[in-house]
This record gives C-alpha cells, structure tokens and sequence, in this order.
C-alpha cells in the first residue's frame, strides 16, 4: 500500500510539470508506411541509444574536469540532436533508447555527498526530467522509439550493496516518472 501510494505521489508530482513540447516527426519518415494508431513499424534499420553515467548532482571543477547540472543539460542536448541526426541520415525507422543506468550520483559514494550540488530527491527529478525531455525530443529520430531502463549501481537506497535490494531502486521511480509525463 506504501509503494502504491509512494507511485501516485511520484506520477502527482510529474503532472504538476509544465507540458513539454510537441514534437512533429521529420516528414521524410511519416509516409504511409505506418498508419496512425498502429504500434507496428515497416521493417527497416533500427539504431540504439545508450544513455548512461550523467551521475547528476555533483558539481566539481578543478584540474581534472568541470561538471555541473548546466553542463549535464548541454551534453545530453548534444547527443539527442546527434541521435536525431543520424537518425535522419540513415533512415532509421525504430529507435531503442536504453538507459543504462547512473543518472543520478545517488548515496552510494560519501565523496559525491560531499560535492553534491543537489539533494537525492532532487538529483532524481532533475534526472528523470532531463531524460524526459530527451525522450520527446528523440520523436524527431524515427516512427518508432522505444525506451527500456535497468537498475544500476548508483540509485541504490542502500550505499551496502550487500544489504541492498534490487527493488529498491531509485530508477524505478525515474521510469515512473516517464510514464507519467511522455502519455500523451
């Protein structure tokens, strides 16, 4: 009952967002090939995404790098323009964007505590809503698109992965949060 009242909270939460964008598919890749309403695609070339280690939260610059939730943004841009890009280019039909893992830097590491930017909670929203609005963007790339996520390291509620479990996963509620917001 808790879990159950937990999601409807989470999918609350991502109604409460502003609406994202409509986004037209490129015309090159809407012909007749499909028709509205159906899930099914004409066989031709797929392609994959992979998304992973965004590790949001953290802000650091020094020697070695420079990473904060504003450059996070831009990279992300980068490869969804890229994605569609290729798409485009080679005239992919069917999308699977997979998320890997690690949005989010999360509790497990005490030094990503210690430089996090962002609460848990917040590395979650920002995260899911970034990945959000990478996902609608990607409309652009094919008919088809498709998303499928894996639990990972980082979204653990328990820094012991001993101690962990599987399903208490933080990315669960990122797909939640998808679900909720990319309905319509």
């Amino acid at each position: 009952a808790r879990l159950d009242s937990f999601r409807s909270f989470i999918e609350a939460c991502a109604q409460k967002q502003s609406a994202l964008p409509i986004v037209l598919k490129n015309d090159g890749m809407t012909d007749d090939l499909t028709t509205p309403g159906d899930n099914i695609v004409t066989p031709g070339p797929e392609a994959i995404l992979m998304l992973s280690d965004w590790h949001i939260g953290p802000g650091v610059n020094n020697f070695y790098n420079q990473y904060n939730h504003d450059i996070a943004i831009d990279r992300v841009s980068r490869i969804v323009a890229r994605a569609n890009l290729y798409c485009q280019k080679y005239k992919v039909r069917k999308l699977n964007v997979l998320n890997l893992g690690d949005l989010i830097e999360g509790l497990i590491h005490i030094n990503g505590r210690i430089n996090a930017q962002m609460n848990v909670c917040d590395q979650l929203i920002f995260a899911s809503e970034l990945l959000a609005t990478a996902l609608n963007e990607l409309q652009k790339a094919a008919p088809s698109v498709t998303y499928r996520s894996c639990s990972d390291n980082h979204s653990r509620m328990n820094a012991d992965k001993e101690q962990s479990i599987e399903s208490e996963n933080l990315n669960r509620i990122t797909d939640w949060w998808l679900k909720t917001r990319l309905k319509d």
